[in-house]
């Protein structure tokens, strides 16, 4: 298996002792039997990086002025900008060309009688690839670590620990909201008298 783990296929690691996975790096071999050393801890390490997240993309984008209707002057611009390429912070750090990703981002200006303006925006990252469910459940109970006192401890490494490293998450992203221009609210807008 994966990282030096695998599934025990009787619940047995060595003699009577009940394991639901082993070590396979920690193997005894006695009579032609080989028994491996149950995995009693299980520890995540962080996801480090030299470098940032990558990404690289080509679009275009879309622009559409609203006029006010009381000044004719102010101008507000809802923009729609779209992109295909590759983005590692979606597809779990792998940055590379079977993994494209589809983006889009949208602010849209919605004027109201008087001064206010309203503004809906929404981002939406999608992965064109197909959906990998996993329903199998992760149920940890926390490790006790060393202690102050050194009473109790759990050693890495260890042939009962494994250390598995974290993984950059691998999903779609959006986002979606409303916002309003304070300052449309503050200043006074000044009616203009054709000539």
């Amino acid at each position: 298996g994966s990282f030096g783990i695998k599934q025990s296929t009787n619940g047995v690691a060595t003699g009577s002792t009940s394991a639901c996975l082993l070590n396979t790096n920690a193997v005894t071999t006695s009579g032609g039997t080989a028994t491996f050393a149950p995995v009693t801890t299980v520890a995540f390490s962080n996801a480090d990086r030299t470098s940032f997240l990558l990404k690289d993309f080509v679009g275009g984008r879309f622009n559409h002025a609203f006029a006010d209707d009381q000044t004719k002057r102010n101008y507000y611009v809802g923009t729609l900008d779209f992109g295909f390429g590759m983005d590692s912070a979606i597809t779990g750090g792998v940055f590379r060309g079977s993994r494209w990703v589809f983006k889009a981002d949208t602010i849209f200006p919605i004027l109201i009688k008087g001064n206010a303006t309203v503004y809906l925006f929404g981002s939406a990252s999608l992965r064109l690839q197909r959906n990998i469910t996993d329903n199998s459940p992760l149920i940890l109970q926390p490790a006790v670590l060393t202690s102050i006192t050194g009473t109790s401890s759990t050693a890495v490494p260890n042939v009962n620990t494994v250390v598995l490293p974290l993984q950059q998450p691998d999903r779609d992203f959006y986002r979606i909201g409303v916002g309003i221009d304070i300052l449309s609210l503050i200043t006074k807008k000044t009616q203009v008298t054709p000539q």
